[in-house]
């Protein structure tokens, strides 16, 4: 008798899993990009992807990469005329990143959804090394450091599988505030 009790008990619980709403969403945004570490910015992009998990109407997980490139000015000497002159350097940030995330609310089938997570970013930037001869060559240096994710989320359905909307974030470093954000538009495809 037990014995059937728990066999229908994991039966049931097969079924229920399989009754709740699951819905899985791939992503593709892009747009402009900031860092609060190289300034000033000249220009700057980002392109991102991301897959989500929707495992209730209000709750999701997602997991995102986001490529950024962007260029800055900085102001170096210049051995010829010993002045500082501005020089244009090119930076990039990788950011991969797992999130969790929760609709707010859904008005006139525009949903907003805040999300905020743990992920890894790698910042890189071109650095002038001058030579004891008088040259000069450019390195590129990088490293990686952990933060928090934060995004919000506005989309609309476009037809039954295809939702338009606008996205923006924050990476936030424990050792640094800010570190960059971003703002662009999301193209959604419900798998």
């Amino acid at each position: 008798m037990k014995r059937a009790v728990l066999l229908l008990l994991l039966w049931a619980s097969g079924l229920a899993a399989f009754a709740q709403h699951k819905a899985f969403d791939m992503g593709l945004s892009a747009g402009i990009y900031f860092t609060q570490v190289n300034k000033p910015i000249l220009q700057s992009a980002y392109a991102a992807g991301e897959f989500e998990y929707h495992h209730t109407p209000k709750w999701a997980f997602a997991a995102n990469i986001l490529l950024a490139e962007y260029f800055f000015q900085k102001y170096e000497l210049d051995y010829f005329t010993s002045q500082e002159v501005p020089m244009r350097r090119r930076g990039s940030e990788v950011q991969s990143n797992f999130m969790v995330k929760y609709q707010l609310f859904t008005y006139r089938r525009v949903h907003f959804q805040v999300g905020a997570g743990l992920g890894l970013i790698t910042s890189g930037n071109e650095l002038r090394i001058d030579t004891s001869g008088g040259g000069m060559y450019l390195i590129y240096k990088s490293n990686t450091d952990f933060g928090f994710p934060v995004q919000a989320e506005l989309y609309r359905p476009i037809t039954k599988k295809i939702f338009l909307g606008l996205k923006g974030g924050l990476f936030i470093q424990p050792d640094y505030p800010i570190m960059a954000h971003n703002l662009g538009l999301q193209v959604r495809y419900r798998l």
